[in-house]
């Protein structure tokens, strides 16, 4: 294969002129009106930054525009209605839920160790022998460079150890991380005893300690010559989208960057055949010109994956720009989007992707603040809670972020994906309520600020019992909805219809319908249907 050089000008172009802008300057004359994320008011009360486990994790997630669905929490919270208890024990909602999975042959949990690649593994094991590697990465699943390590290894299939530590941004690192990686970065490594705490150096290690599944072509190959210039690439796209997303500075010269760097990754991805950036192996190839693996997919896809997820994200929400896309005509970047096609029909990449709503909430306090543009208005309206609605989770709505997630999720029914919202939600229900209760304490009870409200699994507990009550009742109230009539189990509550306040109902269930992450607590589509049930809920008790 002889890839057309001259549509690599253009990548190189890219990667020497385009540069993130670490300083702004000071003066204040021509710099347009431009807010950051990691300032805005959380129309929910301020998040406290001290939160409970929540699923199997112990995270919460920012609010963002007061004119979503979902703010009448505050809204009501004044109000001194009640509501009653009359929705089934968690035991009877997890046993209907369990049931409607059994049925499309969908899990909530799994063997995490030997199973399909999950963010809630600790271990991973190929048969392969004795585990020759951990691997530290963020406990949120945020870090775009753990993403990276994270996707070699479940593609490579090489056994891993999991330690999930605390990004800066949420939380204290544990001092046996600190012995051994001071700087705290992540991610980091130990490969058969060799300590390494850079993703590249990771990814360089991995490589060569297990050759069994290759992810780039051999050294002096024309392969590993187009590979090597694809990564430069790569470069020059994160280069060109940091500096647009980041700053409110000449944003249409600096959205310009990012198009002209997507522009290169398009004719990259025309110029080869198959949906990867290598090309699919194609009849009469050399050694010298193949792809590590017969559909072409390699390392440079793993390599890019972190950031045009988040470009694409990033870009819709802050500066209005459409990357991701539905088939069909109109349709930009028609390479670039099939690649995403692609990627995200493997399972080992989708169970690491966030959606739009959690990108666009982890960035800024990584980043230090991302920049808005008025161009974005509509995107942030439907992303913040504009399209949590029963119309889009059932997919009878068009949503402004598009997937094409493994077959075994996307040709499950709906009904399949809201027992998926109930079950993850079930089994550790009671640690979910008391998280959500979080949402009726009064501003300033948080007992220790962080950077990043979206997670904070240092914080203390505090609280109280009735919020808790009250918070529980709501959430199995709402998840009811959820269930169709005919797949309840007979069930007589939980012993009484104790009445409870409707105002601590409505803010406990919107703290948490703001809070739900993805990948970290559920898949995409079960979090669109959670989303939408404790908005209906809302709106039924706002009502009282």
């Amino acid at each position: 294969r002889d890839p057309k050089k001259t549509r690599f000008m253009a990548a190189s172009h890219v990667h020497t002129n385009t540069r993130v802008r670490l300083t702004q300057p000071t003066t204040q004359q021509s710099r347009p009106r431009s807010r950051s994320v990691r300032n805005r008011a959380l129309p929910d009360g301020g998040a406290p930054s001290g939160l409970p486990a929540i699923f199997s994790s112990i995270f919460s997630k920012p609010a963002t525009s007061s004119e979503s669905p979902s703010s009448m929490g505050q809204k009501q919270a004044s109000r001194s209605s009640t509501f009653a208890d009359t929705a089934p024990s968690w035991e009877s909602i997890q046993s209907s839920a369990q049931r409607i999975l059994d049925k499309h042959s969908l899990k909530a949990t799994w063997d995490y160790e030997t199973g399909a690649p999950s963010p809630w593994a600790t271990k991973r094991t190929f048969g392969d022998g004795a585990n020759r590697v951990t691997f530290y990465r963020d406990s949120a699943s945020w870090c775009p460079y753990s993403q990276k390590c994270w996707l070699l290894l479940e593609e490579k299939r090489v056994s891993y150890d999991v330690k999930k530590i605390n990004m800066r941004c949420y939380g204290d690192k544990p001092a046996s991380f600190l012995r051994l990686n001071p700087s705290g970065t992540l991610p980091a490594a130990v490969i058969e005893g060799r300590e390494l705490t850079d993703s590249s150096d990771i990814v360089r290690a991995l490589e060569a300690t297990f050759p069994e599944t290759p992810m780039m072509p051999p050294e002096n190959t024309r392969a590993r010559v187009l590979a090597d210039q694809l990564l430069r690439l790569e470069r020059g796209v994160f280069s060109a989208w940091m500096r647009h997303v980041t700053s409110g500075w000449n944003d249409d010269e600096n959205r310009m960057g990012v198009e002209l760097a997507l522009q290169a990754v398009e004719d990259a991805l025309a110029s080869t055949p198959g949906p990867y950036f290598l090309g699919a192996r194609v009849e009469g190839a050399t050694e010298d010109e193949a792809s590590p693996n017969d559909d072409g997919f390699s390392y440079v896809d793993i390599a890019f994956a972190p950031f045009l997820e988040r470009l694409a994200a990033s870009e819709l929400y802050f500066k209005g720009m459409a990357v991701r896309a539905p088939p069909g005509d109109g349709r930009p970047w028609p390479y670039l989007n099939a690649w995403y096609d692609a990627m995200e029909s493997r399972p080992t990449y989708y169970s690491t992707r966030s959606d739009f709503y959690t990108s666009a909430y982890d960035l800024p306090p990584q980043l230090g603040g991302c920049a808005e543009s008025k161009e974005g208005t509509s995107a942030r309206q439907a992303i913040d809670g504009g399209e949590w609605t029963r119309d889009v989770a059932a997919g009878n709505s068009e949503s402004v972020e598009y997937v094409n997630s493994p077959p075994e999720l996307r040709n499950a029914p709906p009904e399949a994906h809201a027992a998926m919202a109930v079950a993850r939600v079930a089994l550790n229900a009671k640690a979910v309520a008391r998280f959500a209760a979080r949402g009726a304490l009064p501003r300033g009870s948080s007992p220790k600020p962080v950077s990043a409200p979206l997670s904070d699994p240092s914080a203390e507990e505090i609280v109280q019992e009735q919020a808790a009550a009250a918070a529980d009742a709501a959430i199995r109230r709402a998840l009811l909805r959820l269930l169709p009539s005919d797949e309840r189990e007979e069930d007589e509550g939980t012993g009484s219809e104790k009445k409870h306040d409707a105002a601590v109902g409505i803010a406990s269930m919107q703290y948490l319908q703001r809070r739900v992450g993805v990948p970290r607590d559920m898949p995409l589509e079960a979090a669109r249907w959670l989303r939408a049930a404790l908005g209906e809920e809302m709106e039924e008790l706002s009502s009282k």
